[in-house]
């Protein structure tokens, strides 16, 4: 597993942080992308089809390989609720584009991933 803070430029070339973990499972590749509260720039939302392209180019992921989750942490102090998305994309060529997001629960990731993720790596990163 690559377990990282991932910089990217977002929109406007404002910088952006996400926290990546990508996981081989064997025939495919998980990467979990989960918004920063910190993060200063455009959100992993937002950036989702961009930013999944660039992954793949710089880690070297088969477009059609991909598996994306995009998570979003607890927030108890505003009232929202920890989150998990798998998102689909097409792939036309030369990057994803039109993105669906589909909610899936904690245990889906678990089943997606091949394992329990470990407790300490839900949430932020300390």
């Amino acid at each position: 597993m690559i377990e990282k803070i991932y910089t990217f430029r977002g929109f406007h070339d404002f910088e952006s942080r996400c926290r990546l973990r990508i996981f081989d499972t064997g025939d495919r590749t998980v990467v979990i992308a989960t918004e920063l509260e910190d993060n200063p720039g455009t959100t992993i939302t937002n950036y989702a089809d961009q930013l999944a392209t660039q992954i793949i180019m710089e880690f070297n992921i088969k477009p059609d390989s991909l598996i994306w989750i995009e998570h979003y942490p607890a927030r108890p102090d505003i009232g929202e609720q920890e989150t998990y998305d798998l998102i689909s994309f097409k792939w036309n060529g030369t990057r994803y584009i039109k993105p669906e997001w589909h909610h899936i629960k904690r245990s889906m990731l678990d089943k997606i991933i091949g394992d329990e993720l470990p407790e300490e790596h839900y949430g932020t990163l300390h």
